[in-house]
């Protein structure tokens, strides 16, 4: 027997869209508001990045083991590059992405000096987007107390916790701006880069 069509999506863990109703509507507390709302955006927003990415990223690097740190990373690496975009209104154009994801980086790693941030590019987030892996030089290590230190011999070396823990106070920064500000100049960039995606997203 077929399984009857629903317009209820889900869109992150907590929420879902009604699409025939053009609302969000928290599983939890079955809270429906428009689509349309502002706040209502911010709030699916954050769920998302933070249940689908930041939290289970966490998690993994609550293991012992080391064994999650690499693929926490790759989620973290992904936020640095995405929530540029949000921030300035617009998908990175053709040939921009370095600068794009460097400016980003260096906000969120602002001890980190600009040849870590262009390793971090090109030997992290190239490396394990492009071929799985990182390349050159680069090492994981919990031990250190920067998140991430481009030593005199030229080796990368992340603290993947602390990596992490700068990429969720970036995001914690971003919805608090989002939300005090519901008209400045980061809520409309949010807001213009939310109508070209949505739909497809």
């Amino acid at each position: 027997m077929p399984i009857p069509f629903s317009s209820d999506l889900y869109v992150s863990k907590n929420y879902r869209w009604d699409e025939d109703r053009c609302e969000f509507w928290h599983i939890g507390n079955k809270l429906r508001r428009s689509d349309r709302l502002y706040e209502a955006r911010v709030d699916v927003y954050e769920d998302r990045v933070k249940t689908w990415f930041l939290e289970p990223a966490a998690t993994l690097l609550g293991r012992e083991d080391y064994a999650g740190d690499y693929v926490a990373l790759s989620m973290a690496v992904a936020y640095i590059e995405g929530v540029e975009q949000y921030r300035r209104g617009d998908e990175t154009p053709r040939g921009d992405s370095t600068a794009w994801f460097k400016a980003s980086a260096k906000r969120i790693f602002s001890k980190a000096d600009d040849d870590a941030l262009k390793m971090l590019w090109e030997s992290v987030r190239v490396g394990l987007f492009h071929s799985g892996f990182t390349t050159d030089r680069v090492y994981l290590n919990r031990d250190q107390a920067e998140a991430l230190t481009l030593t005199a011999d030229r080796v990368l070396r992340i603290n993947a916790r602390l990596f992490m823990q700068s990429v969720m106070k970036d995001f914690e920064d971003y919805i608090s701006n989002l939300r005090s500000y519901p008209v400045g100049t980061l809520a409309q960039n949010f807001e213009s880069l939310w109508e070209q995606w949505w739909e497809n997203s």
